[in-house]
């Protein structure tokens, strides 16, 4: 299965839109994980980057 993880600025708009790729993917085969963090790009490659790392 493949896993990807969208990291966006934005709380709701951004991941409400990247959530529509949910209802079309096969959940047999994707997963999707989006995190609307509302921080600076620096802020969000730091969380992306910790994120990965634990998890």
């Amino acid at each position: 299965m493949e896993t990807y993880y969208i990291f966006c600025e934005g709380k709701k708009t951004e991941p409400n839109y990247f959530e529509g790729f949910v209802r079309y993917a096969d959940p047999e085969q994707v997963k999707i994980n989006c995190f609307g963090l509302g921080k600076e790009t620096l802020r969000i490659l730091e969380f992306a980057q910790n994120y990965i790392r634990k998890n």
